[in-house]
């Protein structure tokens, strides 16, 4: 596959590049690809890394998990009841794009997980006001917020990107504040912090001084209308840099000094958001019903 993958770059100025990675002649229908990503999240080591929990080997474990990506009872006609659901809501099961980021992550830039992305006492209808997924490079000492979407349309989903990480600085702050948090209460992160700020272990480090450490900000767009984006009209479609981002950081934490951010945005376009969904609940179903020896779950 190396022999079809491109990098193209693009200046977008104000120190902002981006680069688009292309993958030809492969052939795959959107079943398919819904069926692989599936796979995917639902695998035992995944689940592992996600939950934070290890699950291999644990049925029960592994069925509380199932159950987190399922509705409370299984709808006597599955598409009908998620296209219901996002009617109601169109970030409807968004926690599956902080899912994928963060897989993502681990397996593009080699990203430890600093904290738990879900939870199985949590149900499909929640969202994370917070954080929605934070992780850290212990040997370059980076420490990453990501902020992910998952929305049927590219335009629904980079709207509310640009919205919780430039646009609604309250949002902002209480994604910095959440990510103090999970660095102070991570071993790793928290001596890495102290040392970079030159402070003893037992004091304090506000949400500024976190922000002169090297933080990167990680945007993740899950969308589902199969859109295929160029490398350049996405980038633009954006509409905002790492400098946008970085003077809302100050502006949140009352800062006159400049804050410096990283900004990765990756995407992955869909040809359905119900398809998507709907895939990964069969595939739980399938699971948990080998769980239970081939009986059907009710």
């Amino acid at each position: 596959m190396h022999s079809f993958v491109e990098r193209d770059p693009y200046d977008l100025g104000q120190n902002d590049h981006f680069a688009q990675i292309k993958v030809e002649h492969i052939s795959i229908t959107d079943q398919e690809l819904n069926r692989i990503i599936a796979e995917i999240v639902l695998n035992d080591d995944n689940l592992s890394f996600v939950f934070s929990q290890n699950i291999n080997g644990n049925d029960f474990e592994k069925d509380l998990a199932l159950r987190r990506f399922l509705p409370d009872s299984r709808p006597a006609n599955l598409m009908d009841y998620i296209f219901d659901e996002i009617q109601k809501n169109r970030s409807f099961y968004s926690f599956l794009g902080e899912v994928i980021l963060a897989i993502c992550l681990r397996d593009v830039y080699k990203y430890s997980l600093l904290a738990r992305v879900i939870w199985w006492d949590e149900t499909i209808f929640q969202t994370h006001q917070g954080c929605d997924a934070c992780l850290y490079d212990k040997a370059r000492k980076l420490i990453v917020l990501g902020e992910a979407k998952f929305y049927a349309h590219v335009d629904q989903a980079i709207d509310s990107l640009r919205d919780s990480l430039v646009s609604n600085e309250t949002s902002l702050l209480q994604k910095l504040r959440d990510l103090r948090m999970k660095v102070i209460t991570n071993c790793d992160t928290r001596a890495a912090v102290f040392a970079e700020l030159g402070k003893d272990q037992f004091d304090e480090f506000t949400v500024d001084e976190l922000l002169r450490t090297d933080v990167v900000v990680a945007g993740f767009i899950l969308h589902g209308d199969g859109q295929e984006q160029t490398g350049n009209d996405f980038a633009r479609k954006c509409g905002f840099t790492s400098n946008d981002i970085g003077n809302s950081c100050s502006k949140c934490v009352g800062s006159e000094e400049p804050i410096t951010i990283r900004f990765i945005c990756l995407h992955l376009p869909i040809n359905s958001k119900p398809g998507l969904i709907k895939a990964v609940m069969e595939r739980a179903y399938d699971l948990r019903r080998t769980l239970k020896g081939g009986k059907a779950f009710i």
